[in-house]
């Protein structure tokens, strides 16, 4: 309400009447040339018309006559004339209720011309928070749910066409309307907005919890299994519901029906990759499996490296099964400790490695000077540590070995070597394995001379199914001579 003045009001019959708005009730008061006029709507002119007789309301022009003293004001009603009695002024109240609805701390809204208030719209004036459903809020703005499902939502916001933009579910979906400046394809941005050059955009699951991109888990197809602690899911597309990174601290980047089953393994793109060994991965491809603990695939089609630390470089239909193993190309088969084998193709359908290239090493060191077996391991002979055929496969190898003294004795000084090399065939059909013929020294053998005496013996050994190295150390070793025997070996293999 503005501030009026009348001229000819006061105690010498001049000087300023102020009027003002004191509150929703009770009566006017004249204080010192300030009149207070409780709840006033809309404007007031006033005017003088005389020095005695009653004051009057004409439309929005109140007449008051010149008065000499004080006036005393009261309200009268909430329609009609005003009116000097004495010295009281009766002004009506020109509201039809001045009592706030509701109880204390809610709104006050326009309910059909009266004050209307609501238990779930509340304003806690002490510490500046609104309410929604709710009066206690906790925040600057509490906005408590209808339910606790998607059936119903705590917040839709919508664009000037009646656009969805934004919606909070009682479920605790929150879902981003369309973009609608993106021309190309329709899209929901999320975008950080600050004052610095360079904004980073920070998701955090809760306590161990993962982070996931896609439909929630419900145990079917659509939204998967539980995914393990701290995994990353971003697989859009499955078809079973096993088909998540379920490992713990696993990640599935992309592709569509992967499986990331290993603790700290993971998938990035391809389709119907399984990777069950733990911090084994699949880097992309289709129907891989990279099942050995610290096992890879990188990509091609029917691959697998089910040992531990074993690998696939790409192809097709390539099995790394033995630790440290190596396959590439087609169809080979990396079955040997430590082995690389290369295929370019099979000749039958469940003939892995049967037209392939196949490389590995023996390795022992050999204390005094008894005759022992090299292992592909290193250590006592096991079957890992064998060189073991596939029934009905040959081999033409090509056995290159090299020894060297690492701890001196008798005449063998440190240092002291001794080189050969040889090709052998071997082979075993069913469960008999026999040499091809006899071992063939491709060189003839050189050494120090205190290494001059040592043997290499090469033997098909039936009973293991193996190709069998032995060397035995020079006579002139000592009962604490070591001598390191490494032989690398190269074989050609065909099968059926």
């Amino acid at each position: 309400m503005a501030e009026i003045n009348i001229s000819n009001l006061g105690s010498g019959g001049g000087g300023t009447l102020t009027l003002t708005t004191t509150g929703t009730g009770g009566a006017s008061t004249y204080v010192a040339g300030v009149l207070n006029i409780p709840v006033y709507q809309g404007q007031l002119t006033l005017t003088n018309t005389g020095t005695s007789g009653a004051a009057t309301l004409v439309g929005d022009t109140l007449n008051i006559p010149q008065y000499q003293g004080s006036i005393t004001l009261t309200t009268t009603g909430t329609s009609g004339a005003s009116t000097l009695v004495g010295n009281t002024l009766n002004i009506p109240n020109y509201l039809s209720s001045s009592a706030p609805a509701g109880s204390n701390g809610q709104v006050q809204f326009n309910s059909s011309g009266n004050f209307g208030a609501s238990s779930n719209f509340n304003w806690d004036n002490t510490l500046s928070m609104l309410g929604i459903r709710t009066a206690a809020p906790g925040a600057s703005l509490q906005i408590n749910g209808a339910g606790a499902t998607s059936g119903t939502s705590s917040l839709l916001i919508n664009n000037s066409g009646a656009s969805e933009l934004f919606r909070v579910s009682d479920n605790g979906l929150i879902s981003v309307g369309k973009n609608v400046s993106v021309s190309t394809q329709s899209s929901s941005q999320i975008q950080a907005v600050s004052g610095d050059a360079a904004t980073n955009i920070v998701i955090t699951p809760k306590g161990n919890g993962a982070f996931i991109i896609g439909a929630a888990p419900d145990g079917a197809a659509a939204g998967g299994n539980s995914r393990g602690v701290f995994a990353i899911d971003m697989q859009l597309s499955r078809t079973a519901n096993t088909q998540v990174a379920g490992g713990n601290r696993s990640v599935l980047i992309g592709g569509q029906r992967n499986t990331v089953g290993g603790a700290d393994a993971g998938a990035f793109v391809g389709i119907a990759n399984t990777i069950n060994g733990a911090i084994a991965v699949a880097l992309g491809g289709q129907l891989n499996s990279a099942g050995g603990s610290r096992s890879a695939v990188l990509s091609g089609e029917s691959n697998s490296s089910s040992a531990a630390l074993s690998a696939v470089c790409g192809g097709e239909g390539n099995t790394a099964s033995a630790q440290y193993g190596l396959a590439a190309g087609g169809f080979a088969l990396a079955n040997l400790w430590g082995s690389q084998a290369y295929a370019s193709g099979r000749f039958g359908a469940t003939g892995n490695g049967d037209a392939q290239t196949l490389n590995w090493r023996y390795r022992k060191a050999i204390t005094g000077t008894a005759i022992d077996e090299l292992s592909l391991d290193g250590a006592a002979i096991s079957t890992q540590g064998r060189a073991i055929l596939v029934a009905n496969r040959a081999w033409n190898v090509r056995i290159s070995v090299t020894a060297i003294c690492s701890t001196a004795g008798g005449t063998v000084a440190l240092g002291d070597s001794y080189i050969a090399e040889y090709i052998v065939g071997i082979k075993r059909i069913t469960n008999t394995t026999t040499l091809i013929g006899s071992v063939q020294s491709i060189i003839t053998a050189q050494s120090d001379a205190s290494m001059s005496s040592s043997i290499v013996t090469i033997t098909a050994d039936d009973t293991n199914e193996c190709l069998k190295i032995e060397f035995t150390p020079p006579t002139t070793a000592a009962a604490g001579t070591v001598i390191r025997v490494v032989a690398t070996a190269t074989a050609t293999v065909a099968g059926y």
